[in-house]
């Protein structure tokens, strides 16, 4: 197909025999129509400037991102949250203490020696260290039937008829 220039449209009608003022009215309504059109190259020129511009405030590498930078963030506060948790079971007595023995300890040396090491000087901080006796099932809270009936919520209420003497 054509391409679709002025030229091609007036030579177009001029074949089909149209006269001279309606190929003029024809023609002025082409122009109208195709002047609010960009040509290609203002097109690519546009488009490039666009990309260049959205491109100059983009970081240079990840790790200068701002999604990375609290990404990272979190990574180390949930670090450290798991090392105070870490601790509280190795028997410090609450977080406050746990976050002021980690600031005390050294992570290259060995974790069980440092607490041993420090239950001597901040003896207050952990929990004192009870021998405790092995369980086996859950703890019993209560003990043999001792044969009283106790009023039920169902014999308060009405709900299950009375025992007659």
């Amino acid at each position: 197909m054509a391409k679709l220039t002025r030229k091609f449209v007036r030579a177009t009608l001029e074949g089909e025999g149209t006269t001279d003022e309606k190929l003029e009215a024809i023609m002025t309504a082409f122009g109208a129509s195709t002047a609010n059109m960009i040509d290609k190259e203002e097109a690519e020129t546009l488009k490039t400037n666009a990309i260049n511009e959205a491109l100059k405030d983009a970081p240079k590498g990840f790790k200068d991102s701002d999604e990375y930078k609290t990404m990272s963030e979190k990574l180390q506060e949930y670090e450290k949250k798991d090392a105070i948790r870490n601790l509280t079971d190795k028997g410090v007595k609450n977080e406050k203490y746990a976050e002021m023995l980690l600031a005390k300890l050294d992570s290259e040396k060995d974790l069980d020696e440092q607490l041993n090491a420090m239950k001597a000087d901040y003896a207050d901080m952990f929990n004192a260290e009870e021998e405790r006796k092995p369980q086996f099932g859950s703890e019993m809270h209560s003990g043999m039937p001792t044969g009283k009936d106790q009023p039920t919520f169902g014999s308060v209420w009405g709900f299950v008829p009375q025992k007659k003497e």
